[in-house]
């Protein structure tokens, strides 16, 4: 995954979040990371290893640029440059297009990589003024 900057926070999830996924908690959005040690006979693609479990610690990383690949509970299909994204704080659901209520800003994609599998772009979550209302 990469991280440039931004902020480290830690937080205790009040729901499953997935290593490295956009996530919502105490009303921050950022990046979690996972930080429990695991036991050294986990397999590194079990859920003991990929997942954070509801009252898990693990570190919120709040700004900066984060890589996000195109899949399920990462990235939504289609997602391209210059997209828009938010997130679902109930779910961590993130979404580029129609929006609901209490959805909160993830920020803007800012490049698309096709070469590795699965396909990932790169969000800039400092990029708040794209979301700004646009004066008429």
């Amino acid at each position: 995954m990469l991280d440039n900057l931004g902020i480290r926070v830690e937080r205790i999830a009040t729901k499953v979040t997935k290593h490295g996924a956009a996530c919502v908690e105490g009303g921050v959005v950022g990046f979690a990371i996972k930080t429990k040690q695991i036991d050294r006979f986990v397999r590194p693609t079990d859920a003991a290893a990929t997942e954070i479990a509801i009252g898990e610690r693990f570190v919120l990383v709040v700004g900066g640029e984060h890589e996000l690949p195109i899949a399920t509970g990462f990235a939504p299909s289609g997602t391209v440059a210059g997209d828009k994204l938010f997130i679902d704080p109930d779910d961590n659901a993130v979404k580029r297009t129609s929006i609901a209520a209490g959805d909160l800003p993830l920020g803007v994609v800012v490049e698309k990589d096709t070469a590795p599998d699965p396909d990932r772009v790169l969000v800039n979550t400092n990029a708040w003024q794209a979301f700004l209302p646009t004066p008429s």
